[in-house]
Parts: C-alpha cells; structure tokens; sequence
C-alpha cells in the first residue's frame, strides 16, 4: 500500500484532527485514511448520479417526445377522416348524385361515412391510449428526477402551482375532456352515415317498385 506525506499542516487543523481521531477512538493516520477515503467516495458516488440523472432526463424527454408525435398522428387521421367525411357527404348532397336514380351508389357512399368514422374512433382510442402510456411513464421518470434533484423539486413545485392557477382561471374548460370532443366527432358522423344508409335504402326500396 502507498503512502503520502502532508506538510505545512496547520495546527488548528492538526489539533482538531487528532481530537476527532481520539473521538472516535482511531489513530491519526488512520482517521486520515478514513476522511480520505469517504471523500474519494462522496465524489464518485457525486459523479455516478450525475450521469444517472442524465439518464433519467434523457429517458423522460425520448418519452414526452412519443407522446407528442401520437397526439399530433391522432390529430392528423381525425382530420383527414373529417375532411373525407365531408368530401362524401358533399357529395351525397350534391345534385350529381339523385338519390332517386342512383339509390344504391348512395347506400354505398353513406355506409363508407359510417365505417371511416368507426375506424377513425378506433384510431383516436389507440393514439389516446399510447400517448397516455407515455406520459405516465414520463410523470414516473420526472418524480425521480425530482426526488434526486433540488432544481427539479422547485421546478416540480412551480409547475403543481401553474397548474392550480389554471385550473381556477379556466375551471369550466378544464373539465371538458379534448378526446372525448374528437370521440364525439366520429360519433356524430357515424350516426349520420347510419341516418343516410337508412334514407338511401327507403329510396331503393321506394324506386325498386
């Protein structure tokens, strides 16, 4: 095992140093290993929980990252399924299409609003459903950032008191859940695809005699 010598120790120092060896009933030399040794330690223990905490920061960004892109899918595929929606309705409304002379393309062109409605309901529930997961697993990464780090305690605390403020400013809206307004989109056009398969077929049925 090596060895160092330390000159140009101060007596305060000394003093204090050989009281606490004979504190804790240990030599000089050895206390002084021992005060090495933890310090060496704290920092390498300082160092390591550095890095995990970058981990846990980088894991919690990846997954707020996830939960933003299948927002912003559910989003995409409930606007495409709108417009599509409308697109078919426009034209079941237009004077193109007599439902008199052409019953059947219209039992069609209703039955295609209702299914693409069913379909993007299930979209929105999966995308729902994943960016939900992520967010949890986000809120988990971001409690252990913040019980192993003073600055993401305070950071947490602010965000709990913005998020008060809101809720009191805009307490009528913040009961008003976004994803059950989408839901209700598709709801809505799917019973009015059903609506007009029904009206579609009291016509074919009215022309067939």
């Amino acid at each position: 095992m090596g060895s160092i010598t330390v000159g140009n120790l101060d007596d305060d120092v000394k003093t204090r140093l050989r009281t606490r060896a004979a504190r804790n009933g240990r030599s000089m030399a050895e206390e002084v290993r021992l005060i090495l040794r933890e310090a060496i330690d704290r920092e390498q223990t300082k160092e390591s929980n550095g890095r995990r905490l970058e981990a846990w920061i980088r894991l919690y960004g990846d997954e707020m990252t996830y939960a933003r892109q299948h927002e912003s899918l559910r989003t995409n595929s409930a606007s495409l399924i709108v417009a599509a929606t409308g697109g078919v309705l426009a034209l079941l409304a237009s004077e193109a299409m007599s439902l008199e002379e052409q019953p059947l393309l219209g039992i069609v062109a209703a039955g295609l609003v209702a299914v693409i409605n069913v379909i993007g309901w299930f979209i929105g529930e999966k995308h729902y459903e994943r960016t939900r997961r992520h967010q949890a697993i986000a809120s988990a990464y971001r409690k252990v950032i913040s019980d192993n780090c003073q600055l993401g305690a305070v950071l947490t605390d602010e965000r709990c008191r913005a998020d008060r403020c809101h809720k009191k400013e805009f307490e009528c809206w913040e009961r008003r859940s976004l994803h059950k307004l989408w839901g209700t989109i598709h709801v809505v056009f799917f019973l009015l695809g059903l609506v007009m398969v029904c009206i579609c077929m009291v016509f074919y049925f009215w022309c067939s005699r």
